[in-house]
């Protein structure tokens, strides 16, 4: 049996609690949309508030913080083992305890390389993101990453900016989050109209001028750029755009 859910947090949860009482009969856990094998069998699992917060609280109770952190930093992956893998470590918990994460098993093995995956974006993009002064005062960075870290980066410039609203868009998954007075929520976003403000235009034709003004044609290296900042980072560098 392979459970169905919507991709959101909570219900992983919800599939988690049922997933727990029927291990041995569950192949997988996965997002609705993802492709399907014709040779599985399928069942949606939607969000139950009351299964989710059973789970939890379980959590919550019984480990420490950082298990919990790391679960949701893993959740955030794309990797399409995640969420068996977490099943597996919160299985494997009831008998470790807080010590899980440092069991020599294949599985915690997976866990922890997942992880440090995100974390390795998420460290990457709080010092790449760019800001750009935009309509209203906002500023507005947006990114492209692997994977679904808006959290995270969010999280980060909110300590990092704390008197001043931005956006951050994730225009991979259509999603932003928007800091403002002082506090931070999430929203789906379509279409998202940016205007930049004539400052914010000026700085950008001052700074191009000054990347080229400096720069050594005969010295470029693009190979040794790529290897210290892969290309697919360089989309909203605004030095880089012309040079993709």
């Amino acid at each position: 049996m392979i459970y169905l859910y919507d991709g959101s947090f909570e219900n992983l949860l919800t599939c988690i609690y049922y997933g727990y009482k029927n291990y041995k009969s569950l192949e997988n856990i996965q997002i609705d949309n993802i492709q399907m094998n014709l040779f599985s069998k399928y069942k949606s699992i939607e969000y139950e508030e009351e299964k989710s917060d059973i789970i939890l609280n379980y959590l919550t109770s019984n480990f420490n913080k950082s298990l919990l952190k790391s679960i949701f930093n893993v959740f955030l992956s794309n990797d399409s083992r995640k969420e068996m893998t977490i099943l597996n470590v919160i299985i494997l918990a009831k008998k470790y305890k807080n010590q899980v994460l440092n069991l020599p098993n294949n599985n915690i093995f997976l866990f922890n390389k997942i992880e440090k995956r995100v974390l390795f974006e998420v460290h990457r993009f709080e010092g790449l993101l760019r800001f750009s002064e935009v309509q209203n005062n906002f500023l507005y960075a947006p990114f492209e990453p692997e994977n679904n870290i808006l959290p995270l980066v969010s999280e980060h410039f909110v300590d990092r900016l704390k008197n001043q609203n931005f956006i951050i868009h994730d225009i991979k998954r259509n999603n932003a989050a928007i800091y403002e007075n002082y506090k931070l929520n999430f929203f789906s976003v379509e279409d998202l109209t940016i205007e930049y403000s004539t400052e914010e235009l000026n700085y950008q034709n001052l700074w191009n001028t000054f990347y080229k003004s400096i720069s050594i044609k005969e010295r470029s290296n693009p190979k040794l750029q790529s290897s210290f900042m892969p290309k697919k980072y360089w989309k909203y560098l605004i030095e880089k755009t012309s040079n993709l």
